[in-house]
């Protein structure tokens, strides 16, 4: 699998359910490069405050 950009794969297989896997592993990876975008756009004063109230919820989970 090719990792640089515009980097091109092909899946050949008589399994249906490797095609099935495939698909669902390009949409999480897919998913997971639109969340790193969000992120490394959000407003630095807005993420500090959702760090904050995340470690919050954490130790109320651990208590």
């Amino acid at each position: 699998r090719g990792r640089a950009q515009d980097s091109k794969c092909i899946l050949i297989t008589s399994k249906k359910e490797q095609v099935e896997k495939e698909k669902l592993n390009f949409l999480q990876e897919k998913m997971m490069y639109e969340a790193i975008h969000r992120v490394q756009h959000l407003d630095k004063g807005v993420l500090l405050e959702k760090v904050i109230v995340d470690k919050r919820m954490i130790c109320l989970r651990v208590s």
